[in-house]
């Protein structure tokens, strides 16, 4: 149920001493390819969380994702956002977006 995923994806998880993030799984089939965004120009000051709520505050994001550099944990300047609703990722896709004082461009993924 959507309960237990949003009280899994609140705590923090680990395996094999490496801190994991728990994200729904989405069947192939279904109409994710229109909710997912990718998202450019991000600064690298912005952290996840600030990522994530940017864009919650459009609507229901399932997942938004910074991609980090593997050495360094810096973000690279870009992540996705996937959405519950693909109306509310259209919306988004129609207005221009700034963060941590940067433009950023967001696409379909």
């Amino acid at each position: 149920s959507k309960e237990v995923a949003s009280k899994l994806r609140a705590q923090d998880h680990e395996l094999d001493g490496r801190t994991i993030d728990i994200k729904p799984a989405l069947p192939k089939d279904s109409d994710s390819s229109s909710r997912k965004l990718f998202v450019g120009g991000v600064s690298s000051d912005v952290t996840e969380d600030e990522f994530s709520n940017y864009f919650k505050e459009f609507g229901s994001v399932i997942q938004a994702q910074l991609i980090l550099d593997r050495e360094t944990g810096r973000s690279r300047g870009f992540g996705f956002v996937t959405f519950e609703d693909p109306t509310i990722a259209d919306d988004v896709l129609d207005k221009s977006h700034e963060l941590g004082g940067r433009e950023m461009n967001v696409r379909i993924a």
